[in-house]
């Protein structure tokens, strides 16, 4: 890390920088010392199996991450250690070796399994590898070194920088003496940056006779040019490690400025003797030599560290992946994925040559993006999951069939809905105690559309009062109309279920049970208390009852069911989670022919609107929405409730044994929790797709009262519901 940040600091630019990489690394290495860094293997699998083509920082990287995920983790690397460039490129003076090896160690404790001597694409053919597994991460580096295509290339003598480094630190940890030497030769380094100056430092620990390292950009200026500002990293004249040791052993530092080599020199074994050197410069934007500015120098060892080209070929060609003119993994902007699916890219080898920490946060990024990939879990999700009931599916086929002939086509139906189906949803309510009659019953295309439009009858004057937290739709129907909207408070003091109170005067009524988004339901009493408030004010009730399915305890599943409220409360209901209609629509209002205000019957007044402003609900859906209600639609269709009260259970569960706070869950589709760990909405909302890659609704979205809180839903499959639970259960 060349701490690009203590060059921006503040604190530098009058004095002193923050040591930032010292303080860090102090940090890290009491975290070993004090053995916090222990492997801690991730509590939950999730069955998804990942390919790392190589180990070095940025594979190192994505691999970490992906296995915290829980996912099962295989690195494969070419060489015969785990590390990569950090293994093999980096010398050992600027990098001991046991730091790599002890990240690793933990990294196989924790369950990552690495693959040496294996080269992918030549020992395993590529095509295995993503039959193997779910996703494969290429992270190779920039292997393929720029070369110096000059007259006398192919003299013995000549090495890349990188061969010349693993050989050395390979002997090493091999306790071996076969390595490229510089002991007693003249050395030329080619090249000025990071690599170029490792090859310096390790010539001087080999015992070279001298050594000279080419540039061919200008020496940098002392301090900062005009256009190269503080923040930006300082483009200044600096001496690493390597100049430092090489000026202090041969007395001169070892650079040699705007100069290349023309020509290398061989003797009758082809053996390296020397160098044609050039003085270069800058001509239209392009290097070019000076004239007349050649001379000639011994050279026994040559070494270039002039940058990488990007990733070596085979690798491309046996994943069929497309690259770019640098010879990169292409992907599209702020992306991994390269142009074929469940391949993906990292470090050097997606964006070139660059520095370890920046190939460390590109195995972190792509190891977020393939983690999203693999999938997202959707609690927050308000759609259903299951598919339609047998009994419903035949229905609309049999009326799409009707439609197919002259004798049962039907055109536009009635405004209302056809008889049979009003008298399907007035049974349907008798069967738990409520009376309707099938006249009051007006079929519609869903509660949330009647909820929108009920407006339509009421004058913009009315003083609305909604519940907070509160499903939206009530809130922006009314904002649209220019109604005055004010607040009924709820908290986990009264269970989020409010209450009225008597000194606020309202017109209209948004009542919702089960609630959408808390889960809560009221009892008798409560509801009671709501019709007596309506009725002493000449309210209104717009009864949301879209839920009433999925109560099981002994709480009304109608606002019909209490005393008085046919004198103040219109009910609107949908098929959508208590039959899977969302992607078909439908749903009913019911307006009692009684409920009048200011002299005018609410039930005639709404039809003159369905009827102006309506065509009415399909043939061949009221087929379908009939079926509902009849005996195998309804045992269908409870089978399908029963399935999503079982993931309700499986969150209330989880919930329970966290020791957080809830509502909803039994009698609901909806679990309204408390965010853990004092979090904002909005802050748990990230956390949990962060860290767990987990979906929810921030309740904060849904009111002032709900920026602690948080809404689940049980709308997902077992499989998924159960996976999102340990997921989130082994991050709280």
């Amino acid at each position: 890390c060349p701490a690009l940040c203590e060059k921006a600091c503040t604190c530098g630019v009058n004095g002193e920088p923050v040591t930032t990489r010292a303080n860090e690394y102090s940090i890290i290495e009491q975290a070993y010392s004090e053995g916090y860094t222990r492997p801690q293997p991730p509590k939950v699998r999730t069955g998804k199996k990942i390919a790392v083509i190589g180990s070095g920082p940025s594979g190192l990287a994505v691999a970490d991450q992906l296995n915290k995920r829980g996912h099962t983790v295989t690195v494969y690397e070419r060489s015969d250690r785990v590390g990569g460039l950090l293994m093999y490129g980096i010398p050992n003076m600027k990098l001991e070796k046991h730091v790599v090896n002890r990240k690793i160690d933990i990294m196989k404790a924790e369950g990552i399994t690495f693959i040496t001597n294996t080269d992918v694409g030549k020992d395993i053919s590529a095509e295995d590898i993503l039959k193997q597994y779910d996703r494969v991460i290429l992270a190779c580096g920039a292997s393929n070194p720029r070369d110096i295509a000059v007259k006398g290339r192919e003299a013995n003598g000549i090495y890349f920088a990188v061969d010349f480094l693993k050989s050395t630190t390979k002997a090493l940890l091999d306790n071996t003496e076969d390595y490229i030497s510089a002991k007693d030769k003249n050395v030329i380094v080619i090249g000025g940056g990071d690599t170029g100056n490792d090859c310096v430092g390790t010539c001087v620990r080999h015992g070279a006779k001298s050594i000279m390292q080419l540039e061919m950009m200008p020496k940098l200026p002392e301090t900062r040019a005009e256009n190269n500002p503080w923040p930006e990293y300082p483009r200044v004249f600096k001496t690493d490690y390597g100049q430092e040791e090489a000026a202090e052993v041969y007395g001169n530092d070892p650079r040699v400025y705007q100069t290349t080599v023309k020509e290398f020199l061989a003797d009758e074994n082809n053996n390296l003797t020397g160098a044609v050197l050039v003085k270069v410069k800058f001509e239209g934007g392009k290097i070019v030599q000076v004239e007349n500015s050649e001379y000639t120098v011994n050279a026994d060892l040559v070494l270039i560290a002039a940058g990488f080209l990007g990733s070596e070929s085979y690798i491309s060609q046996a994943f069929d992946i497309q690259t770019d003119k640098r010879s990169n993994i292409s992907t599209e902007k702020n992306s991994h994925k390269t142009s074929r699916d469940k391949i993906y890219t990292a470090g050097d080898v997606h964006i070139g040559q660059s520095l370890v920490v920046r190939a460390i946060r590109e195995g972190r990024d792509c190891a977020k993006e393939v983690d999203f990939d693999l999938e997202i879990i959707r609690l927050g999700i308000g759609d259903v999951t299951l598919p339609l009931s047998n009994a419903v599916v035949d229905a609309m086929k049999k009326g799409c069939e009707d439609l197919r002939y002259k004798e049962t086509f039907k055109g536009y139906p009635e405004y209302e809905g056809y008889d049979f189906v009003r008298q399907a949803v007035a049974d349907y309510y008798k069967s738990f105690g409520v009376s309707v009659d099938y006249s009051e019953v007006f079929i519609s295309d869903g509660a949330k559309s009647d909820c929108g439009n009920i407006g339509d009858i009421f004058s913009k004057d009315n003083i609305v009062l909604v519940p907070d937290p509160v499903y939206p739709v009530y809130v922006d129907a009314n904002i649209m109309s220019g109604r005055k909207i004010i607040y009924a408070s709820s908290s986990k003091d009264n269970h989020f279920l409010a209450m009225p109170d008597i000194n606020v005067k309202a017109d209209i009524i948004y009542i919702c049970s089960p609630n959408n988004p808390t889960g809560s339901a009221y009892n008798a009493e409560q509801l009671k208390a709501w019709v007596n408030y309506a009725l002493e004010n000449n309210a209104v009730i717009l009864y949301d009852a879209a839920y009433e399915a999925f109560i099981q305890d002994d709480l009304p599943r109608s606002i019909f069911a209490i005393d008085g409220a046919r004198e103040c409360a219109i009910e609107l209901c949908s098929l959508s989670k208590t039959a899977g209609f969302t992607g078909v629509r439908c749903g009913y209002t019911v307006i009692p022919k009684e409920l009048s205000r200011g002299g005018h019957k609410l039930h005639d007044m709404w039809y003159r609107r369905q009827a102006t402003k309506f065509n009415g609900v399909s043939w061949a859906v009221q087929c379908g929405a009939a079926a509902v209600f009849s005996k195998d639609g309804q045992k269908q269709c409870l089978e399908n409730i029963a399935y999503y009260r079982q993931n309700a259970k499986i969150i209330s569960d989880m919930l329970d044994e966290l020791g957080i706070y809830y509502t909803g869950g039994k009698n609901s589709p909806y679990i309204w929790l408390e965010c853990p760990n004092k979090m904002g909405s909005w802050e748990f909302f990230d956390y949990l797709l962060e860290n767990a890659g987990v979906v929810g609704t921030p309740g904060e979205g849904f009111g002032e009262c709900g920026k602690n809180y948080f809404r689940m839903t049980s709308f997902n499959s077992h499989e998924k519901t159960l996976e999102a639970v340990q997921r989130i259960k082994s991050i709280i």
